[in-house]
């Protein structure tokens, strides 16, 4: 009989117990998915409602900006210093051009007050960038930064005082700068931005970078100082990119009247590969009319750390000598995969005594040789055969057909 009695207590206090009867962390926790407003609206719950939102760990903003302006000043003043561990920011409706300047002073409270560690910004304008000043995001706690459709326009843009910084992502956003230097960033993401940096290129100064991906950058390619740390770089570059010639098929016409980038690359001795020359893992895509590849190869680097090395249709254009190029200076590559998936318009003229080299390439450590495309065509089979010309033994050129460019990263 008692042990029936004990069982219906445990039974009642259990029916009884209530979300509000978890301890404040774990309510913290729960009310950190919400929204900004959805978390404050909790304070009418209970009495043990009416302060966990000052110190959820995250901040989650996603409105019209008019209709949170107060409630973002509110929660600001309410939390006092209460550090925030992740803020991400998602705005609508910003045509009025003062609104910019209210989320500028946002940002710089939230990022400097709250010591925030990961920010994450999206900005919804139509046909316009969100635009802030950079100097906003300058703090020794930020992490991670993400930006989404956002204008950043300073001459430098240094995150050198972000001692913490280790990633940026950056989507279609809009870069006026002619530096940008961040000396702690191991992490460096860029899709679809436009570097329009005054009278030259954007150059970037990051030596501690690990990882990098470029993809189908607009305006002119960015040039990449020294990566000493860098072990992955994947670049492509798309039909937005400026970097092409409208009078050769190859880097560069020598007519300074061109005017689509290939006289401006003589200013530099490098825009990307030397940057990249220390990645134990490369993937170098581009359309076949872009020189920026081409352009580097005529000072080829050493490329003294790649193990992996993956490019399509772009060098059959350029010249199958920076292949070669590329290979005599990987004196450690393993793998070689090469995406033939279209023809290009215009393609060299294969004749196999041209691409005779003096000394056949010595690869040693070469594994395999993936040669990914739609069907063996008689153009195909021909870099093959010149592949097979360089030296490369005919046992290690696996042939896979394909419909569409693997995802290999």
């Amino acid at each position: 009989m008692g042990d029936i009695n004990k069982r219906k207590k445990l039974a009642q206090e259990s029916y009884n117990f209530g979300i509000s009867d978890l301890p404040d962390d774990m309510l913290e926790h729960i009310v950190s998915f919400l929204s900004l407003n959805e978390a404050v609206r909790t304070c009418v719950l209970s009495k043990n409602w009416s302060y966990i939102w000052k110190f959820v760990p995250t901040l989650r903003i996603s409105d019209i900006v008019d209709k949170c302006n107060s409630l973002i000043d509110n929660f600001l003043r309410g939390r006092g210093n209460t550090a925030i561990i992740v803020c991400d920011i998602e705005l609508n409706n910003l045509e009025k051009v003062e609104m910019h300047d209210t989320i500028d002073t946002w940002i710089f409270h939230i990022v400097n007050l709250c010591h925030v560690q990961e920010l994450r910004v999206i900005s919804c304008i139509e046909d316009d960038f969100l635009q802030f000043r950079y100097q906003a995001l300058i703090s020794k706690h930020l992490k991670r930064l993400e930006l989404d459709k956002v204008r950043l326009q300073a001459s430098t843009v240094d995150f050198s005082s972000c001692h913490a910084l280790e990633e940026i992502d950056l989507m279609f956003c809009w870069i006026e700068a002619n530096y940008i230097i961040s000396k702690s960033l191991k992490r460096l993401i860029a899709v679809q931005c436009e570097f329009d940096s005054v009278g030259a290129r954007t150059h970037i100064s990051v030596p501690s970078l690990i990882f990098l991906k470029l993809i189908d950058i607009w305006h002119y390619t960015p040039l990449f100082e020294d990566m000493p740390s860098l072990e992955v770089g994947y670049v492509s570059l798309g039909e937005d990119c400026l970097d092409y010639c409208n009078n050769n098929k190859s880097w560069g016409c020598d007519n300074v009247d061109c005017g689509f980038g290939c006289t401006d690359g003589y200013k530099y001795d490098s825009i990307l590969l030397e940057g990249l020359s220390n990645a134990s893992y490369l993937e170098l895509l581009s359309e076949p009319r872009m020189f920026i590849f081409d352009r580097d190869l005529r000072r080829c680097p050493t490329f003294q750390n790649l193990r992996t090395l993956i490019l399509n249709e772009w060098f059959l254009v350029a010249n199958l000598h920076g292949l070669a190029c590329v290979l005599h200076n990987s004196p450690f590559l393993e793998e070689l995969n090469l995406l033939l998936l279209k023809e290009p318009k215009e393609v060299v003229e294969y004749n196999r005594d041209h691409y005779q080299v003096e000394h056949p390439l010595l690869m040693e450590n070469l594994k395999e040789v993936k040669v990914n495309c739609e069907r063996q065509y008689m153009w195909v089979q021909e870099i093959i055969n010149i592949l097979i010309t360089f030296g490369i033994s005919p046992e290690k050129i696996i042939v896979k057909e394909s419909q569409m460019h693997p995802d290999v990263i």
